[in-house]
């Protein structure tokens, strides 16, 4: 049984918020320092959380679909497939740091109308360490979201891609050239920022290293992705599948598979069942786990991968290919006949070919 990255806590307005693996290990060493720093860091995920709602809610306003938010230690990911339209991706990324100034506003009116005090950021991170520390104290646990929503909200404005800031850097930089180049332009302003936040990391915040490799790591896939979806516009699912494919039956075994079916240029084959219908999919490598005495003992179907992905011939290669790089291997279908398939490998090959074919294509 394969283990879940993460865990769905609850949905709202029709997106699943989920926990990754990491932020609930993370909140079980935070317990360890007493039950104020758990608060305290669930009020700054509620933070989180409410930002990126914030984006998706704009994001749905334009018809997009926002499957989820993944929430991590080291902030929230929603997943949203922004079109390559600079406005809407300006009004998308730039709605989740207004919120965050909006709330810090609107309790920082609250505190100079009222007898309450503004504590300072040191102040709460001291008091935090302590273990009798009243975090449900009102000044206290309004300061402590005044200071996150402000450090969060600038903290994402900042040109860092693929923050909210290094994003709304790449939609106005679309308005006046091409999408490709506005990205990389975006991501080496970004990486630039990486490395002064690693660097800073060293004297400063272990999390600002944490951050910085993670803005440099995820800027550059960024890129090679909105390189990869440009090089396959225009093109369909059935016009990248691999084609000529040999299947096997259910009921042959890996020695009659090895001596009539495998060959050297092909890596995955559909197994059937006695009415056509595939039942599983068989990676060559799964061979090396078998001993050659047993080849002629063990069918293809008790090796065959019961779980695979089905993708329709006529899909807008464009649209999917994100998906397609994290999915492995996939089936391509027309009209509910196997036509060929589809890996990575393949997907990253094939938009190599075609962007050396473009004389728009841009080089990292």
């Amino acid at each position: 049984m394969i283990m879940k990255s993460s865990y769905r806590i609850f949905r709202i307005f029709g997106i699943s918020v989920e926990l990754h693996i990491t932020f609930i290990l993370f909140l079980l060493l935070v317990s360890l320092f007493g039950p104020a720093n758990v608060i305290f860091w669930l009020s700054i995920f509620a933070i989180v959380l409410m930002h990126e709602l914030t984006h998706s809610i704009v994001a749905m306003k334009f018809g997009i679909k926002v499957p989820r938010i993944t929430l991590t230690p080291i902030g929230g990911l929603a997943s949203i497939e922004v079109p390559e339209d600079p406005k809407k991706e300006l009004l998308i990324s730039i709605a989740g740091p207004l919120s965050n100034f909006v709330l810090a506003s609107t309790i920082y009116l609250l505190f100079i109308s009222t007898s309450l005090t503004v504590h300072s950021y040191s102040f709460i991170i001291q008091r935090l360490s302590m273990s009798n520390a009243n975090i449900l104290d009102p000044s206290f646990l309004l300061s402590g979201i005044l200071w996150v929503n402000l450090i969060l909200g600038l903290f994402n404005v900042i040109p860092g891609f693929p923050m909210d800031g290094g994003r709304v850097l790449r939609a106005v930089l679309a308005l006046w050239i091409d999408h490709v180049r506005a990205t990389k332009i975006a991501v080496r302003i970004g990486q630039l920022m990486a490395f002064f936040m690693i660097i800073s990391g060293i004297f400063v915040n272990p999390w600002l290293i944490l951050i910085g490799v993670f803005l440099y790591y995820a800027g550059s896939s960024e890129f090679q992705l909105v390189k990869i979806k440009h090089a396959l516009r225009g093109l369909k699912i059935g016009t990248l599948a691999m084609r000529n494919m040999r299947h096997a039956n259910e009921y042959m075994t890996i020695g009659e598979f090895v001596r009539l079916i495998a060959r050297p240029d092909q890596d995955y084959y559909p197994i059937s069942d006695q009415s056509g219908r595939v039942i599983g999919v068989l990676n060559i490598q799964e061979l090396k786990k078998v001993h050659r005495e047993d080849f002629d003992k063990i069918l293809v179907r008790d090796i065959a991968n019961p779980r695979f992905n089905v993708l329709d011939a006529h899909l807008n290669a464009e649209e999917v290919v994100g998906k397609l790089l994290g999915m492995g291997f996939s089936l391509v279908v027309d009209s509910g006949r196997v036509i060929g398939y589809l890996t990575p490998e393949h997907i990253l090959e094939t938009a190599q070919f075609y962007n050396l074919l473009s004389k728009k294509s841009v080089t990292t």
